[in-house]
């Protein structure tokens, strides 16, 4: 992932002595008006030139790449307060299209980096963002890699608990408003593995569903034994705004 190219960033800062304070990441996307997205509309494509940077206010994207024989890879989801294109050089590397109804706003790259380079909180908080973006690949890596059916999609009702609530209890309800299919597109399964490992963790109950889109995780701690994650991701408030 390309380095941000803003004037005299890395290697030389060094003309920077103190923070100067006078924005925030989420202060500079405020001053933006506020677009509403369709379920099913993009936000951008794969391929565009990559102009903005986008913040979801509300709702939910699914990030995707089309493979080269057609088929759709989902690459992961952005929830409410997920910041995505900071780190794009050139052009957007997948598309971002919206789950649910869903709002965002949109910032030029080229004013952001330029602020940046005059303001050392605002660029440690864009080094946030890109840090969040890559943690969640390096999650999506281990997921896709080393785990098996039952426990990515344990993972993935987990994540999305991570994101959309504050785990300070143990039992949990979450919106689940991706597809089976978008599920098993992200996952790497197939739509019938993700539908037969849902029914089974309903059956060991660990989660039930009051609704299609609408679930409840009964032990938080249990569920994360089960899909063999670190149960200390999980014993924190969630950042979620």
């Amino acid at each position: 992932m390309a380095y941000l190219a803003w004037p005299d960033a890395c290697p030389s800062v060094t003309y920077l002595k103190q923070p100067r304070g006078n924005g925030t990441l989420s202060g500079f996307f405020q001053t933006k008006p506020l677009e509403n997205i369709h379920a099913g509309q993009a936000v951008f494509w794969e391929g565009d030139e990559a102009s903005n940077a986008v913040q979801v206010v509300h709702g939910v994207l699914r990030l995707y790449r089309i493979l080269h024989d057609g088929r759709r890879a989902i690459v992961g989801f952005a929830f409410q307060g997920d910041v995505r294109g900071v780190a794009f050089h050139g052009s957007y590397l997948y598309t971002a299209e919206a789950v649910t109804e869903a709002a965002v706003r949109r910032l030029s790259c080229r004013h952001l980096h330029n602020s940046a380079a005059e303001d050392l909180i605002l660029r440690q908080e864009i080094f946030g963002a890109i840090s969040n973006e890559m943690s969640q690949a390096q999650e999506q890596i281990v997921m896709l890699g080393c785990k098996s059916a039952e426990e990515r999609v344990a993972s993935l009702f987990l994540m999305i608990a991570r994101k959309t609530t504050n785990l300070l209890a143990d039992t949990v309800e979450i919106g689940v408003p991706m597809t089976r299919l978008d599920m098993a597109d992200c996952l790497g399964l197939t739509i019938e593995t993700v539908c037969r490992v849902v029914a089974k963790l309903k059956r060991m109950n660990l989660v039930s569903f009051t609704g299609r889109n609408h679930a409840i995780i009964h032990s938080v701690r249990a569920l994360a034994h089960f899909a063999g994650d670190d149960l200390g991701l999980y014993a924190t408030p969630s950042l979620a705004s």
